[in-house]
């Protein structure tokens, strides 16, 4: 009885994973009838060569995770995925526009709390401007008004303080 239990409680936890997976959604909606797409999904913004070649490179790296953590250097398995940061960092941006980013790799933690404490909404590197909270007392506040906002300009330079 407790066995089946557990195998049930799994079967749906795995089961609910499948179904929010973002490259299976992705692929679902490349092979769908475009008659069953949403007219509003943000996904159509996007040439479907550009969700593929985004899925591919997405592909890519989990086969090269899963790859390297059947052999005997199982080990060294947070390489690749440490390697795969730079990449994101770097390289996509050059293939894809901001638009394209933004719907392509949305954030994980998209809760305004969650941002909160993490320092406000991450913004790619092509935006020209991007408004962060001010940091009070030790912790990451939102600032209450433009006069307190801090704005940073292209990657490198100092922050300017708008008053």
């Amino acid at each position: 009885m407790l066995g089946s239990m557990f195998a049930g409680v799994f079967f749906v936890v795995g089961w609910g994973s499948i179904e929010s997976n973002g490259i299976l959604r992705r692929l679902v909606w490349l092979v769908r009838e475009p008659r069953f797409i949403q007219p509003n999904d943000p996904l159509l913004t996007v040439r479907r060569s550009k969700i593929g070649l985004f899925l591919f490179r997405q592909i890519l790296g989990v086969a090269a995770t899963v790859a390297i953590s059947q052999t005997i250097a199982a080990i060294g398995f947070p390489v690749p995925i440490i390697a795969l940061i730079p990449l994101r960092w770097k390289l996509l941006p050059k293939m894809f526009t901001t638009k394209e980013m933004s719907v392509l790799d949305a954030l994980t933690a998209d809760n305004e709390v969650v941002l909160a404490s993490l320092g406000g909404k991450p913004g790619f590197r092509r935006q020209r401007m991007t408004t962060v909270a001010v940091s009070w007392r030790g912790g990451i506040q939102p600032a209450p008004s433009d006069s307190e906002r801090v704005i940073f300009t292209d990657e490198g330079k100092a922050p300017m303080t708008r008053k």
